[in-house]
């Protein structure tokens, strides 16, 4: 379903990515692992293409969307059409929620769907309240982002992306602006959207989640995928020592 070959990006002097190879197959739960600043987040942004690749390829092939796309100097240019219809595919739950606080939750979520796959007003309202009892907010729709909690916001954000019927979901560390109690009703609705079989790719520093939900993890350290193992493989018998370093820093 997602195929990437030789990805590489910089940000000036500082190389973020570093000849990323990784293949995902449909139904695939896939944990990113590693250190702040070992490239996840920059990975998400470039499948998504928030942020443009310098070299490389990413190949994507949905039941709804199919790309092959190629960067670097002499790349065919990605017009903003072909943009949107990726971004309907894959969809993407950022590490801050991005609601707009002048809508009321089902305004958020059904926004998306009406601008972006011109859904009329009632039909993405319908699918928009659909999305939010799903994630356990069915009593909040007319409420306000400024009166959600910090789990139900990341929760209308989750809800929001799943609106727009996504073939693979991309989360970049969805709990790390959260209160630790606020965590645990967050990971329980993403661990609820993966047993649904969605394809999934997420970013998080929670080891018991992406042990309990993960078919793969994917470890980046400096920009590199270290190690890309199982989930059960990597936390019992880890291969690369930076691997093993990380996991007694992290567990102990």
């Amino acid at each position: 379903m997602l195929e990437i070959a030789a990805l590489n990006k910089s940000f000036g002097a500082v190389k973020a990515l570093s000849d990323i190879n990784l293949t995902i197959r449909q139904g695939e739960v896939v944990c990113l692992l590693g250190p702040s600043g070992s490239g996840k987040s920059t990975l998400l942004r470039s499948i998504n293409l928030l942020e443009m690749p310098d070299a490389g390829r990413i190949g994507i092939n949905t039941p709804s969307a199919s790309f092959d796309l190629t960067f670097g100097a002499l790349a065919p240019a990605i017009v903003a059409r072909e943009l949107v219809r990726l971004r309907s595919s894959v969809g993407m739950v950022f590490q801050h929620f991005n609601l707009w606080p002048h809508m009321m939750t089902i305004e958020n979520v059904a926004e998306a769907p009406i601008c972006v796959r011109h859904e009329t007003t009632r039909h993405a309202g319908l699918t928009a309240a659909a999305m939010l009892t799903r994630v356990g907010l069915g009593g909040k729709l007319t409420t306000f982002p400024d009166h959600l909690s910090g789990g139900q916001r990341q929760r209308v954000a989750i809800a929001r992306a799943l609106a727009m019927r996504p073939d693979i979901m991309l989360f970049d560390e969805p709990t790390s602006a959260l209160d630790p109690e606020l965590v645990g009703e967050v990971l329980q609705v993403i661990e609820d959207v993966a047993a649904s079989g969605m394809t999934m790719l997420v970013a998080t520093h929670e080891m018991g989640f992406a042990r309990k939900v993960a078919d793969r993890i994917l470890f980046m350290d400096q920009g590199t995928i270290v190690e890309d193992a199982r989930a059960e493989d990597f936390f019992e018998r880890p291969q690369r020592e930076r691997s093993v370093r990380f996991l007694e820093a992290i567990l102990r």
